[in-house]
C-alpha cells in the first residue's frame, strides 16, 4: 500500500522507475526501506546497507531533484497510511533517512561508475584474448 500510494502519487518517481515492473519495484523497495529501517540504530550496519543499494541503483540515473522528490513522495505515502500515527519527528527522521541514501547514490554512481565501466571493458578484452 505505501508503495503504490508513493508511485501513483508521484510523477517524478514513476517517470524514474518506468521502464521496470511495478510489481518488481514495489518488493525491492520495501526490502530496501525494510533493510535501512531496521538497521538506523546501527551506525556501521546502516552505512553497509545503504552502500548495498546504491550499488544496486548504479544504472538509474539519480539526481538531487529526484532524491527530493523520492524524499516528499515516501513521506506523504507513509503520512497517508499511518495518519497521525506517523509524528512530525518521525516524518524528519523518514525523510533524512531517504536523503541519506539517495545521497549515497548520487556519490558512488559519480565516484565509481566510470571505474565499474572501466572493469567492465577490461575484461571483456581480457576474455577475448584467452
Amino acid at each position: 500500500l505505501i508503495f503504490s500510494t508513493l508511485y501513483e502519487g508521484s510523477d517524478e518517481v514513476a517517470a524514474v522507475f518506468a521502464e521496470i515492473n511495478k510489481d518488481d519495484i514495489a518488493v525491492k523497495f520495501m526490502s530496501g526501506m525494510r533493510s535501512l529501517l531496521s538497521s538506523v540504530a546501527q551506525p556501521a550496519e546502516l552505512r553497509a546497507n545503504v552502500e548495498s543499494l546504491a550499488f544496486q541503483h548504479m544504472n538509474v540515473e539519480v539526481c538531487e531533484l529526484h532524491v527530493e522528490a523520492f524524499k516528499l513522495a515516501t513521506v506523504d505515502a507513509v503520512l497517508v497510511t499511518l495518519a497521525e500515527q506517523f509524528t512530525p519527528r518521525a516524518q524528519a527522521a523518514l525523510g533524512k533517512l531517504v536523503l541519506y541514501a539517495g545521497g549515497a547514490m548520487i556519490y558512488f554512481r559519480r565516484n565509481y561508475a566510470q571505474r565499474i565501466k572501466m572493469i567492465k571493458e577490461s575484461w571483456e578484452e581480457a576474455k577475448k584474448g584467452s
